[in-house]
C-alpha cells in the first residue's frame, strides 16, 4: 500500500478522473450534524489559514483506467467526498462571479463529452439520480434523501454566511 498526502481538492481534481462509489458500499448518509460539524471545521480553518485533516481516502485503480483517463474506485471516504462535492455545489449555486463558479465546476465534472466520464464522481444507485441533478443544476425527482438535504444546509449555511 502507497499513502499519500494531499488536499482534497487536488484529489478530486485532474484531468479526466472519475471516482466510483462501488455498489456494495452503503448509500449517502452523512446527516446535518456531520456536515454543519464539517462546515465549521473548513470555515475555522480558512479563517485561521489553516489545513482540515478530513480523513483517509482509500481507493484502487478500476478497470478503465488508461492514459487519458483515470477511474477510482472508493474504498473508504465516499461519505466524506460525497459531502465535499454536494459542498462544492452549493458554493458554486451561491456565486454570482462567473470565474468563480467555472473555478469551482472544475472539481465537479471533466471536460470531456462522453457523459459516462463528465461528473467526477459516480454515486451508488439509490443516490445517483440526486447527486446528477445537483452536478446539473436542476432539480431532483427526489428531495427527500441526505443529498439534497445537506445541499440545502450547505445553502443556508453559505448564505448565513453572506450576511455575516
Amino acid at each position: 500500500m502507497h499513502a499519500v498526502d494531499m488536499t482534497i481538492l487536488d484529489f478530486i481534481s485532474g484531468r479526466n478522473k472519475v471516482c466510483v462509489i462501488p455498489p456494495f458500499q452503503r448509500n449517502y448518509e452523512w446527516t446535518e450534524k456531520q456536515c454543519k460539524e464539517l462546515f465549521d471545521d473548513i470555515k475555522n480553518a480558512a479563517e485561521n489559514d489553516k489545513s482540515h485533516y478530513i480523513g483517509n481516502i482509500v481507493y484502487y485503480l478500476g478497470k478503465r483506467t488508461g492514459a487519458s483517463f483515470s477511474e477510482l474506485i472508493l474504498v473508504d471516504g465516499q461519505q466524506r467526498v460525497t459531502t465535499i462535492l454536494i459542498l462544492l455545489c452549493a458554493l458554486r449555486d451561491t456565486m454570482s462571479d462567473i470565474d468563480k463558479v467555472a473555478d469551482v465546476e472544475q472539481f465537479l465534472v471533466n471536460s470531456t463529452k462522453d457523459e459516462k466520464y463528465r461528473i467526477r464522481l459516480k454515486q451508488t444507485s439509490y443516490d445517483a439520480e440526486t447527486f446528477v441533478s445537483l452536478i446539473n443544476k436542476s432539480t431532483p425527482k427526489s428531495t427527500s434523501n441526505n443529498i439534497y438535504r445537506n445541499y440545502e444546509n450547505f445553502i443556508k449555511w453559505l448564505k448565513n454566511e453572506e450576511s455575516m
